[in-house]
């Protein structure tokens, strides 16, 4: 029962850290990213292809999360061709040319790659806590998830750049008169997202494989944390993370993966009724 705690939590914090991401690029450049889950893929595929070559480690991680950004900068260019039209055709657009983004990375990766699967072994297999045995990996990632969310707050609450992506996710008018680069902000907090994405994705392989048909999986499942926590409250956002991630954890060892995805959808509308859309 403890892994399942400790797996339940390190899932939601990645979960949540992909979820704000999702959550800071609508807020500030309008778009509903559907390809976000790709930032996952693109750079746990990189580093499991560069490890395949006989790449070191950290070379394989270094250059993974990098590869993430290339998926930031295309969702980039997505958002800067959809800006000069209007906010509702802006919305649609939006959401068609990430899907398809997200279709076209899926496919290749799935078919240039189709055996790259992603899964890191470090460390003792078990060690011992208060008596009980839990595996040494899912201790691991819950740390790295807590450390990541946390470095994720300190950047945007205690630093300039930070307090520059608040006021134009707030108020981008108001920021654009108070000498905000709204535009350069707005490309960093799109390269941000996708570099915590790709991050979460070489976290979330000390647990589980992550394949490179998953991204679509992942992008779901941080739009209904974003949605469920709200979807211009980051702070929401990540509790609501550490909710599903714990139902999907629990549920998922009672009945398995496809009725666990139907229970995370209704425990998302329950929080979503609970803290509200807007909240």
């Amino acid at each position: 029962m403890l892994d399942l705690l400790i797996d339940g939590l390190s899932n939601g914090l990645q979960l949540a850290l992909i979820a704000v991401g999702m959550t800071v690029v609508h807020g500030i450049a309008g778009v509903l990213n559907l390809a976000h889950g790709e930032s996952v893929v693109v750079a746990t595929v990189t580093a499991a292809v560069l490890l395949s070559l006989g790449a070191p480690l950290p070379v394989a991680l270094i250059l993974g999360l990098c590869s993430s950004l290339l998926v930031g900068l295309a969702v980039w260019a997505v958002s800067s061709y959809v800006s000069g039209v209007g906010e509702r055709m802006r919305g649609v657009l939006g959401l068609v040319m990430t899907l398809g983004l997200a279709l076209t990375i899926h496919g290749s990766l799935v078919y240039l790659f189709p055996t790259a699967h992603y899964s890191l072994v470090v460390g003792p297999l078990q060690v011992e806590i208060v008596g009980l045995v839990v595996r040494f990996s899912s201790l691991l990632a819950l740390a790295l998830s807590a450390v990541t969310i946390a470095a994720l707050h300190l950047l945007l609450t205690a630093t300039k750049f930070g307090r520059s992506v608040r006021a134009s996710f707030q108020n981008r008018e108001l920021a654009e008169s108070l000498g905000v680069d709204v535009g350069r902000i707005a490309l960093l907090t799109v390269l941000m997202a996708s570099l915590f994405a790709g991050l979460s994705g070489l976290i979330r392989g000390l647990t589980v494989p992550v394949e490179p048909s998953r991204g679509m999986e992942l992008t779901v499942l941080s739009l209904v944390v974003s949605v469920a926590g709200g979807m211009r409250n980051v702070a929401g956002t990540v509790l609501a993370g550490i909710a599903i991630g714990l139902v999907n954890s629990l549920l998922a060892y009672l009945m398995g993966t496809y009725l666990t995805y139907l229970a995370i959808l209704l425990a998302a509308a329950l929080l979503l009724r609970a803290v509200g859309a807007g909240d």
